[in-house]
């Protein structure tokens, strides 16, 4: 609604599940489906009014299918990879254009790629590319608009600027760019660009549920790769791996696993009262372990400020809004 509200054109999600909790939320803006369908979820889509993605002629005719039974128009936009080995139209655009055109129960509305975060545009350059930037890219939108004028007489879309792409290269911006982990607040992890003015918009709060005095050289979680050195205050959370808390495999070793941690920018420490306290132990399934024992104020009930990448959350946490939470 926030994202209506200030101005989206439409609003994009991964799964046909999440565009029904939009429907049933009563939101009617316009709404694209990443992941591609199978047949028996074309219906659906097509009754709530859904655009979908389409990257072969058998989910075209799906689509056709379910639009005719239901005597709706289901509009789609066609999907073409660039290197990330994920479902394609590939070279069947043209022939996906041509096999819509006749149809008045199919309406093509855009076609659309998705760039690697982690490869600069520039690092897939052509030689067409090195003398002009954006120039493949470019002219790949002008053969597709000349193509969907040519076969549905009308203007199609070409959209292709994810969060990363979008800070990085403008060029990529075209009809229209998909802004994702940057209305969270946080950065792109491999964006270069960072001239833009960024508030966080996500924290996820918890509460201390335990606290347990532990002597010296007591361990922590399972493994025991946690000693303490001194008479440490352990507060215990009700956050675990199962909430998005912590990334890295248990059958790793202690070493390696806290390496990646720290490079998939896991958080090393929560906020309490303000104060710094670090996780300590392997992160379980439904909880893990601070200490706060430099934070004489901590007590059972005190309020927590994790810090996590906010698309690993889990959906199963209520989101309370700002207002409400202060």
């Amino acid at each position: 609604r926030a994202c209506v509200e200030a101005g989206a054109d439409m609003l994009g999600v991964s799964h046909l599940d999440e565009g029904l909790r939009l429907r049933e939320a009563g939101l009617t803006a316009p709404v694209l489906v990443f992941l591609p369908l199978l047949e028996d979820e074309c219906p659906q889509a097509v009754a709530q009014q859904l655009t979908v993605t389409v990257t072969s002629e058998a989910q075209l005719l799906a689509l056709r299918a379910a639009a005719e039974r239901g005597a709706r128009t289901a509009s789609f936009h066609i999907y073409i990879d660039s290197g990330l080995g994920r479902p394609s139209a590939g070279e069947q655009i043209p022939h996906l254009i041509k096999l819509s055109a006749p149809w008045p129960e199919l309406s093509l509305e855009g076609v659309y790629t998705h760039f690697d975060p982690t490869r600069p545009v520039r690092s897939r350059l052509t030689l067409l590319d090195v003398l002009k930037p954006g120039a493949e890219l470019q002219m790949l939108c002008s053969m597709v608009k000349a193509l969907a004028r040519e076969e549905l007489r009308r203007d199609i879309m070409v959209h292709a600027a994810a969060s990363t792409t979008f800070l990085d290269e403008p060029s990529s911006h075209l009809d229209m760019v998909r802004i994702g982990t940057l209305l969270y607040g946080q950065w792109p992890a491999y964006a270069r660009n960072r001239d833009l003015e960024l508030r966080d918009t996500f924290e996820l709060r918890t509460h201390i549920i335990a606290i347990e005095e532990l002597p010296p050289r007591a361990r922590v979680g399972y493994g025991g790769e946690f000693v303490c050195r001194r008479h440490t205050r352990v507060g215990t959370l009700p956050l675990g791996y199962a909430d998005g808390l912590g990334v890295a495999p248990a059958s790793l070793t202690a070493t390696f696993r806290k390496w990646l941690n720290s490079y998939v920018k896991g958080p090393q420490h929560v906020l309490v009262t303000g104060k710094q306290a670090p996780i300590i132990g392997r992160v379980a399934m439904d909880q893990c372990a601070i200490d706060v024992t430099d934070i004489e104020e901590a007590q059972v009930g005190s309020e927590v400020v994790v810090p996590v990448r906010r698309l690993s959350v889990s959906p199963q946490i209520p989101r309370v809004p700002t207002s409400l939470a202060e």
